[in-house]
């Protein structure tokens, strides 16, 4: 100990820097060797290094003055040098609550080599110290890699040994081990064993941590540590540092912080760099703040230098990708008055954002004077101008885009193509769209559904079925999936508004030909229940129970059940969930809800409870509604009305409707923990409050009456059958 707090004293910062990397990187021990070079890790044993660490140690010598004798000073070298190589190689190690500092004994040399007067105050002021670090070092442990347990050759036995004991320490606590996480808290601490030991904390210490916190994405309490170096150890921060943070802050989203901390650096009389404007500039940009853009262009262009077109152009991508299109033409006209000269990057990104928020003409103009200049204009300019032009209803002027495209040079996508035939069958030129498609077959491009369900549309519409089931032909012939392009098709047609039943006759001519799935039947079965044609829903759902080859799955189940519990039938409803249960399918929560109000209405309260339960173990993020109900179940085991009517109040203050399945949690509630008195003053109180009127009232008691008389049946039944009386109670019914 006495080496190792000479060694801190006099070479405290070196070592110091040396242990923060490894405390923040989980390295458990750090074993500094200058004897043997080879061997300066008792983890591993690295011949490599050797010629690296003359050059490290003949240059701390140059710089200092002096020359290197395996000193002190080459312990700092190693260590610092050993760190470096063991953080990036990420070999960890169990950290030792009373192996923290570095061992002396078999690195430094016998500590009878120092003086014994170091030992008096200097190791109490160590030990204090490091248990201040301990005491947050205390709460993590960890194992050893396998691949740090190598103990090397034949020459390393002592390293092995070592090795081994170590391994044998740690295997008792394995079930304590966890993964890595790093300990920055224990980091931002030894700055303080610095100051204790008189030594002065430097600057390349907060460059080390803030480099430390940045890179594990801790842009907090790279502020934090960067404010606490500057007020408590009154180091005043660099401008690269500052960058560093600021830029950490703005890529986690918090712009905020990032703007004090350019106010403070203003302060401080940091005087910030291009880049710096460039990241406050580009945060800006995320919050469409067009005014303080401005700005800080303008401090920008005063204090250090004028705008480039990198800093506008980023600018302007960073705001397109948000939306914050106003905002963005101002800036585009700040820099044309700035002198810019935007490039082919800036040009497109405006004029993509630009279609994109439907402001065609102004992106016209823009592509207009790219040409006059004679930029080069990238096929992502001509997509985003036939994009807009279509959207905004002038295909002939897509069309004449997609000709200059096509003039230039450049090969259209299918993207684009795509979005043609959808605006040529939007005005009704189905036959200039079929045109369309017959390029994309000659440009060896493969159509996707979008490419030929639009097509098939306005087949449909105009009631042109030779064409369409040519087209569908001309799909088989080209070897694509038809029945999944149909089913893509169906789903168009159906969810505009008067197509429901157009599709349905239309399904009955493709199932002829043999063209049928599943999904086509879902989807069938979906709008006819949007337009509350469940009659029809029900005879496709029989026709799929009665097919061998479209048999109903999950997804049907899931929209039939709703539609049983409509009809009334909720027994129908109930078969299906369990038809469910048995394939191990997870109904939809629309299924879950109906046919939980479905029980409830028939008064089945038990079942109800229990398809709650259900619900919630099963699915992920629950209705609202279910996870009240249990809590107002709860509620009813302290046999306090009151404690229910806070959960409802608390649900009426949330915004939650008050339905029948928390009237059915009161009822189920109390009469399971403990008596039907509790529910009617729950009923009461909630009259009296207006939340309930009073034939709701009169409801809910006859509701309560009847799960009485069922619960009452139910334990009668029991106990007759517990005491195998049951026969002679048919008997007696018999008789009488």
């Amino acid at each position: 100990m006495a080496s190792l707090d000479r060694q801190v004293t006099q070479n405290g910062p070196g070592v110091i820097n040396a242990i923060t990397r490894g405390i923040y990187n989980d390295v458990a021990e750090v074993t500094v060797c200058v004897d043997d070079e080879r061997r300066c890790c008792r983890c591993r044993p690295i011949p490599n290094w050797t010629k690296h660490l003359r050059k490290r140690k003949n240059h701390t010598s140059k710089s200092q003055g002096q020359k290197s004798n395996g000193g002190s000073g080459d312990a700092v070298v190693v260590a610092e040098v050993l760190v470096e190589k063991v953080m990036r190689k990420r070999k960890w190690w169990r950290l030792m609550k009373k192996q923290l500092s570095l061992n002396s004994r078999n690195t430094l040399g016998d500590s009878n080599h120092y003086s014994n007067n170091h030992e008096c105050d200097g190791e109490q002021k160590w030990v204090r110290l490091r248990k201040l670090v301990m005491a947050d070092l205390s709460r993590l442990e960890w194992a050893p890699s396998k691949n740090t347990m190598n103990t090397g050759k034949s020459g390393e036995k002592s390293q092995g040994e070592t090795l081994k004991t170590m391994s044998n320490h740690t295997s008792t606590r394995q079930s304590n081990t966890q993964d890595p996480q790093g300990l920055p808290a224990a980091a931002d601490q030894l700055p303080d064993l610095i100051r204790s030991h008189g030594k002065p904390v430097s600057h390349p210490q907060l460059t080390l941590l803030i480099r430390l916190h940045t890179a594990a994405r801790r842009p907090l309490r790279a502020l934090y540590t960067l404010r606490r170096f500057r007020h408590d150890f009154s180091v005043q921060p660099q401008v690269h540092v500052c960058n560093r943070v600021l830029g950490a802050l703005t890529a986690a989203g918090h712009v905020e912080d990032a703007l004090k901390l350019f106010d403070e650096m203003a302060e401080s009389g940091i005087r910030p760099m291009p880049v710096t404007f460039a990241i406050i500039v580009r945060a800006l940009g995320q919050e469409g703040m067009a005014e303080r853009i401005l700005e800080m262009i303008g401090r920008m262009r005063d204090e250090v230098c004028r705008p480039d077109v990198f800093v506008y152009t980023a600018l302007v991508k960073t705001m397109v990708r948000r939306g914050h299109m106003e905002a963005c033409i101002r800036v585009w006209e700040e820099m044309g008055r700035d002198g810019v000269e935007p490039d082919t990057m800036a040009y497109a990104t405006m004029v993509e954002g630009l279609c994109n928020a439907g402001m065609v003409e102004k992106a016209a103009k823009l592509f207009e004077g790219m040409r006059k200049k004679g930029l080069l204009v990238h096929r992502i300019v001509y997509a985003s101008l036939v994009d807009g032009y279509v959207a905004a209803g002038r295909v002939g002027d897509g069309c004449r885009i997609l000709k200059e495209m096509v003039d230039a040079g450049y090969r259209a996508d299918l993207k684009t193509y795509n979005i043609l035939i959808g605006g040529l069958c939007g005005i009704g030129r189905e036959d200039k769209a079929h045109q369309m498609f017959q390029i994309v077959l000659q440009e060896e491009l493969v159509p996707s559904s979008e490419t030929v369900s639009q097509l098939l549309v306005c087949y449909a519409d105009k009631g042109e079925m030779v064409n369409f089931f040519g087209l569908v032909d001309k799909l088989v012939e080209l070897s694509l999936p038809a029945v999944e392009f149909l089913a893509d098709f169906l789903r168009l047609f159906a969810c505009k508004g008067g197509r429901e039943l157009k599709a349905v006759e239309l399904f009955k001519t493709l199932r002829q030909k043999g063209y049928c799935s599943v999904n086509i039947y879902n989807i069938l079965i979906e709008n006819l229940l949007k337009i509350k044609e469940r009659k029809k829903a029900l005879l496709l759902f029989e026709e799929m129970k009665a097919s061998d080859d479209c048999e109903p799955e999950s997804c049907t189940y899931s929209l039939m059940i709703p539609c049983f519990v409509d009809e009334g039938n909720i027994e129908e409803a109930c078969s299906c969930y369990n038809s469910m249960m048995k394939a191990e399918w997870i109904p939809s929560l629309s299924a879950y809800r109906s046919l939980v109000k479905g029980l409830c209405k028939i008064g089945d309260i038990n079942a109800a409870v229990s398809l709650v339960s259900d619900c919630l173990g099963n699915v992920e993020n629950g209705p609202m509604e279910f996870k009240y109900t249990l809590t107002v179940i709860e509620a009813c085991r302290s046999k306090d009305p009151e404690k229910v009517m806070k959960v409802v109040v608390e649900m009426i203050e949330l915004g939650y409707l008050i339905e029948e399945l928390i009237f059915s949690a009161v009822i189920y509630g109390f009469c399971k923990y403990a008596t039907s008195t509790g529910a009617r003053e729950v009923f009461s109180v909630m009259r009296d409050r207006d939340i309930i009127s009073e034939a709701d009232f009169i409801v809910y008691e006859d509701m309560l009456n009847e799960h009485l008389k069922k619960v009452t049946a139910d334990l009668v039944i029991s106990g007759l059958k517990f005491f195998n009386l049951e026969s002679k109670l048919k008997w007696r019914s018999r008789i009488d």
